[in-house]
This record gives structure tokens, sequence and C-alpha cells, in this order.
């Protein structure tokens, strides 16, 4: 009996062989393998049907297009005034500059603000850079387009680097489509108000357009400044960069923002300022 089963069990196994078959344990092997194999398979197929990540676009730099916008000029003349102050640096309002064809500047841009309320930069330079004794407190003036003032305030004589004064909420709006003046008075002497410098700005208000309220939208803040630049909106770029870089003060490529809208307006700022 025990030599019978025997023989069927080698007659199985040399069956197998002919057919080309392994042993039933080496069958059920193979079979795990199979259904291994088939599920790296699917996961590989199923892996490489999924969306992939859209490459990250590359951040644009805001650059500014002076005497591009069809807003009004002034002459570059008549921006710094007083020369009873002496020194190296005087300071500097931070509006578009126009060259003209011997590279040299001859006009700036009234910088345009789509805010009721905008703010207004310029630079100081550091003490020891401004005219003999200007330490004396520094005033700001925004005056209306009767040419009366529309409001003023006074900072302290050590500020330096880009400061930004903004319109407060206590004064009157400003109109659209009118242009203001802004001056910026470093006294010299506090025993003599003659002997003082001043430089000055202009700014007009404008409505801002459907397309630019669509794309403010869909902009992520970083890309804010380029957005308004790119539109000719001046006031808006330089202040959304300028808090962008209060918030990231080491972002370098805020830094180099900076300098591309300052490039762009013929703007010579120290890069490390404007923030």
């Amino acid at each position: 009996m025990l030599h019978s089963k025997l023989s069927f069990r080698w007659i199985v196994f040399v069956t197998l062989l002919l057919l080309g078959l392994d042993s039933p344990a080496s069958i059920a092997s193979s079979s795990n393998r199979t259904m291994q194999g088939r599920s790296l398979t699917s996961e590989i197929i199923a892996n490489a049907s999924k969306p992939k990540a859209p490459a990250k676009k590359a951040r644009s730099k805001p650059r500014y297009i002076p005497g591009g916008r069809g807003t009004p000029t002034r002459t570059a003349a008549g921006t710094v005034r007083g020369n009873m102050c002496r020194g190296d640096q005087p300071p500097v309002a931070l509006i578009p500059q126009i060259k003209n064809a011997a590279n040299e500047i001859s006009k700036v841009e009234v910088g345009t603000t789509v805010s009721d309320r905008p703010s207004f930069a310029f630079y100081v330079p550091p003490v020891s850079q401004r005219p003999t004794g200007a330490t004396q407190p520094i005033r700001f003036t925004l005056y209306g387009p009767d040419q009366k003032i529309h409001w003023s305030t006074q900072l302290p004589g050590n500020v330096s680097g880009v400061v930004s004064v903004n319109l407060p909420k206590t004064a009157d709006p400003m109109e659209v489509d009118r242009v203001y003046n802004w001056v910026v008075r470093v006294d010299c002497n506090p025993n003599d108000q003659t002997e003082r410098i001043e430089v000055e700005g202009w700014t007009m208000r404008i409505a801002p357009t459907v397309e630019l309220r669509k794309q403010l939208a869909q902009t992520a803040p970083e890309e804010v400044p380029a957005l308004y630049a790119s539109f000719g909106i001046w006031h808006e770029s330089i202040s959304s960069l300028m808090e962008l870089r209060r918030q990231k003060p080491n972002a370098r490529e805020l830094v180099e923002d900076w300098k591309a809208l300052m490039d762009s307006a013929n703007l010579k700022i120290p890069v490390a300022e404007g923030r």
C-alpha cells in the first residue's frame, strides 16, 4: 500500500516536470510573485497617471517704465532747492526720473497712486553725509491742487534711510485726477530758516482699472509690487515692496526686487535701504 502511494506521487511529480511545471509549493510561490509583480506594476501605472504639480513660475521683477504711461512730468531742475547748505548728499524724493538722449536726468514723472491716502517715500542720507548742521527736524508738507497746505508733519532730525510718510485718515482724501505737490525740508541752521534745503515730488491719484482689480485678486503678495509697476502705479509699487522687506528683512529676492525697481525709475538709492 505504501509502495502504491509512493509510486503515485512519483508519477505526479514526473508529469509536472514533463508539463514544464514545478512542484505544488513552487507553483504557489510563483503565483505569489506574479501577484506581487502585478501589484507593483499597477502602483507604477497609478502614480504615473496622477497629475504632476506644475513647475514653479519664476517671480517677476518690478520694473517701472518712466514716461511710458502718459502721466504728467516736471522738469528735474526744480526738484532740489536751497544753496545755503553745504554737504555731499541732499535728500531724494523717490519719484521716477526720466533721462534724455544724453543719458542725463531731465524730467521727473508725477507718481501715480490708486489710494485716496497714499504713502510718500523719500531718502534721507545719514547725518554724516547731510549738509553741515542738518540735524534739525525734517518737515514733510503736502500741497493740494490749489497750492494750499493739504497736510503737514514733522519728523525727528535723526531719521535716515528710506522714510515713508502716510497720509492719515484725519486728513482729507486726495481727489482723483488731480496733481498734488509734496516737499521735504531739511533745516541747516536752527537760527536761520533761510539756510535749508528742500526736495519735492508730485503725485496724482487715478482710478484703478477693472483689469488691475482683477489681477490683484489673483496675485500673490510677493508679486504685487511687480504688478503695480507693470500698470504704472508708482506709489503702491514702492510701498508694497517696502512692506514686504519689513516682513522679510533678510530675503535676498526682495533685495533684488528693490534694486530692479530703483534702476527702472533711474533712482540711485542704496540697496540696503527700502524697508
